[in-house]
């Protein structure tokens, strides 16, 4: 599967309870300011798992550079194929321009740990208040991961979809002196949230659409163009 079908496919994964034109007028009409920083890691049957950051804004690529070496820091990744970009997004009035980063790395998504990283990416990215990673693990993934944890240092809450696992991070000491986060958590330790029929928090739906509005960036001008027909 090409990149820009791959992801429409994930955006389709993630606005699958919308009818097409209602999604795309929603997504038009996104409001409220996104997260400092979006990413998205997306499972693959060869291992080789795909990772995108999106930025809020434009950014310079020197500091995108300095943010993937953290992450190969804290994780040991030899992330492969970085491609760093500047694109407006279809989504903005004014267009503005904001910064993406993709690159592949080999078995980011370990099934049999039933698991998801965390923590390498909250201290990789840790200078950058608010984080959104969402991960793409497809059906059947028997996840007994992190769900939510908060403490002077970060405050951390999950969103599951179907295959997609979103965690809103907020961070609150940039330093994370202590920060030491649980791989896995017990299953009485499911996620205590009010769920709408879709599966999703209420108050979490804008945060769905403004991962939406990333992977459009990501995904090229073939999602520009199906998005800017609603506009």
């Amino acid at each position: 599967m090409t990149r820009p079908r791959l992801l429409l496919f994930l955006l389709a994964l993630l606005l699958g309870d919308v009818p097409a034109a209602g999604a795309q007028s929603r997504l038009v009409a996104l409001s409220g300011a996104p997260p400092d920083v979006l990413i998205l890691v997306a499972a693959t049957s060869s291992g080789q798992d795909q990772i995108d950051i999106t930025y809020a804004g434009m950014i310079p690529h020197a500091q995108a550079q300095r943010d993937l070496a953290a992450l190969r820091a804290a994780t040991g990744w030899t992330l492969r194929r970085v491609r760093i970009t500047d694109a407006p997004s279809s989504l903005a009035r004014n267009r503005t321009k904001m910064t993406g980063v993709q690159c592949v790395a080999a078995r980011v998504v370990r099934p049999q740990t039933h698991g998801l990283t965390v923590q390498p990416f909250v201290q990789a990215f840790r200078l950058y208040p608010s984080i959104l990673l969402t991960y793409f693990v497809g059906q059947g993934f028997q996840f007994q991961g992190l769900h939510d944890y908060a403490d002077n240092d970060v405050r951390i809450t999950l969103d599951q979809h179907g295959g997609a696992y979103t965690y809103q991070i907020l961070i609150r000491n940039p330093r994370l002196e202590r920060l030491n986060l649980p791989y896995l958590q017990p299953a009485a330790s499911d996620v205590r949230a009010v769920r709408n029929e879709s599966g999703v928090r209420p108050d979490s739906k804008r945060w769905l659409f403004a991962l939406a509005a990333a992977l459009a960036l990501a995904a090229g001008c073939a999602v520009y163009a199906l998005l800017s027909r609603a506009a």
